[in-house]
C-alpha cells in the first residue's frame, strides 16, 4: 500500500513540475511551436530511441553471460523491457524490478540480478562521458567539461569501492533498509563479488563500447528531434545540449532527473536565443520522444509478462 501511494505521490508531483514548467510560456504560442512539428521525423526519432534498447538488450545479455545467467535472447527483450516501467525512478533504479521476474521465473538470486541493474546504470554514466567530452572540442560549454570531471570522479570512486570489500562493506551497512536498499543490504556479500566480475576487463570493455555506441545513438536521435522544430544547429550542438541535462538529472537522483533535466537543457537553449514557447516545447518534445516513450514500452512489456504464467 505505501508504494502505491509513493507512486501516486509521485505522478502527482510531475504533473505538478510539468504544469509550472508550461506556465513559463504563453501557452497559445506553445501550442503553435508543438503544431508546427515535422511529424513524418517523428517514427525516425522513434525509432533511433528503440535501437538504443536494442543496444542496451545485448550489453545486458554480456554482463549476464560473464556471471554465468543464461537466458534467450527473447527473455533478455522482454526483462529489459520490462524494467523500462520504472526508468522514471531515482537514478533509474527501479529497474531493479527485474529482479522480481528473474527471482520468480528463473530463480535468480536477488544479489545477481541488483548487481547486473547497477552494473548497466555504471556502464551508462561511464559511455556518455566520452562522448560528450569529444563533442566539448567543438562546443564551448563550461557545463560539458565539469560533468565530465565530476561523473569521472564518481566513477572512479565507485570502482574503488567494488574493488575493496572491507570499504564496500562499510558503506553497505549504514544503508537503511527500506525498498530496493533492504536487497542490496541483505546480499552484500554476493552484490561484491559480482560486480567485481561485472567490471573485469573483457566485460568492461564490450560494456563500455556499447554504451558508447548507444549514447551516439541517441544524440542522433535529439539532433532530429532539433531539425522537426527547423533548428538549424550542428550535431555537436545538439549533442551537448540534450546529453549534458541527462547527466545533470541523474546526479540529481531525482526520479528519471524531473525538473534538473529540463531545466538544464534550458538554460542551454537560453544561449541561443530562443523564445521561452520554443525552447518548452522542444524540451516537452525531446522528454516525450525518450524517456517516456521508452516507460510506455516497459509498461505494455511488463503487462505482458504479468500475464503469462
Amino acid at each position: 500500500m505505501q508504494k502505491k501511494y509513493l507512486s501516486i505521490f509521485g505522478i502527482i508531483i510531475i504533473i505538478i513540475f510539468y504544469s509550472v514548467f508550461l506556465s513559463i510560456s504563453d501557452l497559445d504560442e506553445f501550442l503553435k511551436q508543438m503544431d508546427s512539428v515535422k511529424v513524418e521525423l517523428i517514427p525516425i526519432i522513434l525509432t533511433l530511441h528503440f535501437l538504443v534498447v536494442i543496444l542496451r538488450i545485448f550489453r545486458q545479455k554480456i554482463l549476464f553471460d560473464s556471471i554465468k545467467v543464461e537466458l534467450s535472447l527473447k527473455e533478455h527483450f522482454m526483462i529489459h523491457l520490462s524494467g523500462l516501467a520504472l526508468i522514471m525512478t531515482p537514478g533509474g533504479l527501479g529497474q531493479s524490478v527485474k529482479a522480481v521476474y528473474l527471482k520468480e521465473k528463473k530463480d535468480i538470486s536477488y544479489g545477481k540480478s541488483i548487481s547486473l541493474t547497477l552494473s548497466e546504470r555504471f556502464y551508462d554514466l561511464l559511455s556518455i562521458i566520452p562522448v560528450i567530452f569529444v563533442m566539448s572540442f567543438f562546443v564551448d560549454s563550461f557545463e560539458a567539461k565539469l560533468s565530465s570531471i565530476l561523473v569521472s570522479i564518481l566513477l572512479i570512486t565507485i570502482l574503488i569501492i567494488v574493488r575493496n570489500k572491507k570499504i564496500f562493506n562499510s558503506i553497505i551497512s549504514k544503508l537503511p533498509k527500506i525498498w530496493i536498499l533492504k536487497n542490496i543490504v541483505e546480499n552484500s556479500d554476493e552484490l561484491f563479488e559480482i560486480l567485481k566480475q561485472l567490471t573485469l576487463r573483457k566485460t568492461f570493455t564490450s560494456s563500455f563500447i556499447i554504451g558508447i555506441g548507444s549514447w551516439i545513438v541517441v544524440g542522433i536521435a535529439f539532433y532530429y528531434s532539433f531539425v522537426a522544430f527547423n533548428l538549424e544547429l550542428t550535431f555537436f550542438e545538439t549533442t551537448i545540449i540534450s546529453l549534458v541535462p541527462i547527466v545533470i538529472g541523474t546526479l540529481s537522483f531525482l526520479p528519471g532527473g524531473i525538473g534538473a533535466t529540463e531545466i538544464t537543457m534550458m538554460g542551454f537553449l537560453s544561449r541561443y536565443n530562443l523564445d521561452n514557447s520554443l525552447s518548452s516545447a522542444l524540451v516537452l518534445f525531446t522528454r516525450i520522444t525518450s524517456i517516456w516513450f521508452l516507460t510506455l514500452i516497459g509498461i505494455i512489456a511488463t503487462k505482458i509478462i504479468l500475464t503469462k504464467k
